[in-house]
């Protein structure tokens, strides 16, 4: 529980009630500069929140607390499709179930159900984070007194699939819709998200200064950060292309419509291109490989993914021709200072 005190601010002459909840700090007025006024303040203020507290119980339906979920926060998320998917799917395994009622044999039950469709194991973990985001948000709104334990799976190490030259240049080629290929070719050029193209507007793409503005201004951002990043050639041709040919405001439409989910139809253009184990995400993936493997600086590539410097390291380093040559030069006996290929390319021009 909070820990509630009286306090005074500089520029104030009145106590106030200071707590923090969440990691951030909440002040209220008692409207006195008298402390033992304060302290009767406090104590009724406190009085007010346990019996709020008292009445607050699990014996809500879980279908409630997805249903909130959802309005007071998912559907304003980047990947709401989703969310909105995996809600539906709780619904349906829980029915009129009782958060008091939800355990670890009931979750795993959910996950054998889920394994027996052959579904994937980052497609239940992500079903399963968006079950307990629902009830810890249930918590903090008062809906639930408090969040019951889950099952959860051990997660799986990222794919290291990604696409050479010659196959982005088949997928290409077998995508023969215009959406399709200006999707794969968005994918590939800025290594953004596949629900972020999706969602992407006209009005945020910059022809004059060749800028795409992923990051909507009223989307509630958390751990997926989204950049801006520059559009040329190949990309910033087939985009002026769609543009002028556009029936909405949408860049990624079909027949006056935006489209909500590409995985079919990606799917279609992969078995034609002849790729196996390819997914809307490679594409991702693969932007960010072959800008490692031409020796862009980590900070850059974390930049046009809109990732943390430290996940991009982790991930992506080894792409780079010369990760870690550095450091295996450092260990041998009688060596000359290290030099990268380009700095031994300066030398010979200088010494001429």
């Amino acid at each position: 529980m909070s820990k509630y005190e009286l306090k005074k601010r500089k520029d104030k002459p009145n106590w106030y009630i200071v707590w923090t909840e969440n990691r951030q700090t909440h002040r209220r007025s008692t409207g006195t500069e008298d402390r033992r006024e304060a302290e009767l303040v406090l104590a009724s203020f406190l009085l007010q929140i346990n019996k709020k507290a008292s009445d607050v119980s699990n014996d809500v339906l879980i279908i409630d607390v997805l249903d909130q979920y959802y309005d007071k926060y998912a559907c304003n998320v980047s990947s709401e499709p989703t969310v909105r998917y995996s809600i539906k799917l709780w619904k349906d395994f829980f029915g009129y179930t009782k958060v008091s009622e939800i355990n670890f044999d009931l979750t795993d039950q959910y996950i054998l159900t889920r394994q027996n469709k052959d579904i994937k194991h980052g497609t239940i973990s992500r079903e399963l984070s968006v079950l307990k985001a629902a009830l810890n948000r249930a918590v903090r709104y008062g809906l639930i007194k408090s969040a019951p334990a889950i099952s959860s799976l051990s997660s799986s190490p990222p794919k290291e699939r990604y696409l050479t030259r010659d196959e982005a240049a088949k997928l290409l080629f077998a995508a023969h819709d215009l959406y399709l290929r200006l999707f794969i070719r968005l994918a590939l050029y800025t290594g953004a998200r596949s629900g972020a193209i999706l969602k992407l507007t006209w009005d945020r793409v910059d022809f004059k200064n060749k800028l795409i503005f992923y990051s909507l201004p009223d989307e509630i951002e958390k751990n997926k950060k989204k950049s801006v990043v520059p559009i040329e050639g190949a990309l910033l041709r087939s985009l002026k292309f769609a543009r002028a040919h556009a029936s909405t405001n949408y860049v990624i439409e079909r027949m006056g419509s935006p489209i909500n989910n590409i995985k079919k139809s990606f799917k279609s253009a992969c078995l034609k291109a002849g790729l196996n184990d390819v997914s809307p995400h490679t594409l991702r993936h693969t932007c960010a490989t072959w800008m490692a493997q031409n020796g862009v600086p980590i900070f850059d590539i974390s930049g046009m993914l809109g990732q943390r410097v430290t996940a991009t390291t982790e991930r992506y380093a080894k792409h780079q021709p010369e990760y870690l040559r550095k450091a295996a030069w450092a260990t041998l006996r009688n060596r000359e200072p290290y030099a990268s290929p380009e700095e031994k390319v300066r030398k010979v021009y200088v010494s001429k």
